[in-house]
């Protein structure tokens, strides 16, 4: 075998193993905030096209939000907001749950090889990875993971474009009231006469 070929030869089969580690390096995708087949922002005809009919649906208030959750076979309940139509929200407790991979008991190791390291926090009085799509305030679409604290295994994830913590719940509050008190018009409302002082006389 000439030398050129033996050295193109090996160094295509030496640059195989970085190609497969560059393509598993770990860090959130896109793919990693839709479940099967519906994503965080998708209309909710696409949902009820895609998933079919719900078991039942209810109306409810959410982390601030006012939703129309539909709730699936298998353990899924998906939120719509109703100011947008847009899917909002994934809570997924089914058994045979899959994101990239990541199931039901996965260890908190894997779960670290799949979508990084991030510190683990308290949300509602459970023990949780929070994964987001972006820091910014116009995209709060986050990936959490619910880990049995015992165990360290996962137990269930949630999908969501909701806020989250305190500081997020009292922005969006605070949003929807000016946005609320933004578009109505006081102008023609009768203005409060100046009190005089003095007695009756």
């Amino acid at each position: 075998m000439p030398k050129s070929i033996f050295f193109l030869l090996f160094a295509f089969l030496a640059f195989l193993p970085l190609t497969a580690y560059a393509a598993e390096a770990p860090g959130v995708r896109d793919e990693d905030f839709s479940y099967r087949g519906v994503a965080l922002g998708d209309t909710e005809e696409k949902l009820l096209s895609v998933y079919g009919e719900p078991l039942f649906d209810t109306d409810t208030i959410k982390d601030g939000g006012a939703l129309r959750v539909y709730t699936f076979r298998g353990g899924i309940d998906v939120g719509i907001a109703r100011k947008t139509g847009l899917v909002v929200d994934f809570d997924v407790r089914s058994e045979d749950f899959s994101v990239r991979d990541v199931k039901k008991g996965a260890t908190v190791y894997w779960i670290q090889k799949k979508f990084g390291k991030v510190p683990s926090t308290n949300l509602d009085g459970q023990t949780v990875y929070i994964y987001r799509r972006a820091k910014t305030k116009e995209d709060r679409a986050s990936l959490v993971l619910v880990i049995d604290p015992e165990t360290r295994v996962l137990t269930s994830l949630r999908l969501t474009a909701l806020p989250l913590t305190d500081e997020e719940r009292h922005a969006a509050i605070t949003e929807e009231e000016t946005e609320a008190t933004g578009d109505i018009d006081t102008s023609k409302l009768p203005k409060a006469e100046e009190p005089k002082l003095g007695g009756l006389f």
